[in-house]
């Protein structure tokens, strides 16, 4: 089960910074949301800002950030599905990543679309002195090979699974 709690952090200026605490698989994310609200104008038991009226704002925000929590907790975390402690943590920088784009401070980055074979030129260039010329050929042969075989289907680093991998076996043998 997850739970989000949000709390204001210490005043400053007569504003105090609205921090997020997710809990969820025996793990803490803690969190600011960017949102100022006056400590005296915080409601912790509705977890809102008040009047609702003058916050109508901050508020629609922190239903966001919360449906965002849960809606990623959702995807990430299938429900049946045991999960290690190390998958735990690499889903959490996912979060952390994926709320940073949802707030702005991040740039999104579509990973699902580069490709295995836009790293062999990278590759070749970085190596080209360290390793053999006999080493080179042998990554261009497998280059040629990936190419010829992502007729059928290409190589993405987020999507590459496990069928993926029989498939490209199955094809070189």
């Amino acid at each position: 089960m997850a739970a989000i709690t949000f709390y204001p952090d210490k005043e400053k200026n007569e504003k105090s910074l609205l921090l997020l605490s997710f809990t969820f698989n025996h793990s803490r994310l803690r969190l600011s949301t960017g949102l100022n609200v006056p400590k005296n104008d915080w409601d912790h038991e509705a977890q809102k800002a008040k009047p609702a009226k003058d916050y109508s704002e901050v508020n629609t925000r922190l239903r966001e950030t919360a449906n965002f929590f849960l809606d990623k907790y959702d995807e990430l975390f299938p429900k049946g599905k045991k999960i290690t402690k190390e998958e735990v943590k690499e889903k959490s920088a996912e979060i952390v990543n994926a709320f940073k784009v949802f707030t702005g401070r991040k740039k999104a980055i579509d990973n699902t679309r580069i490709s295995l074979l836009s790293f062999f030129v990278v590759f070749q260039q970085r190596y080209k002195n360290k390793i053999s010329p006999g080493h080179l050929i042998q990554y261009t042969s497998l280059k040629k090979q990936l190419e010829a075989f992502q007729t059928k289907m290409e190589f993405r680093f987020l999507t590459l699974d496990i069928e993926d991998t029989f498939n490209w076996v199955g094809y070189l043998g």
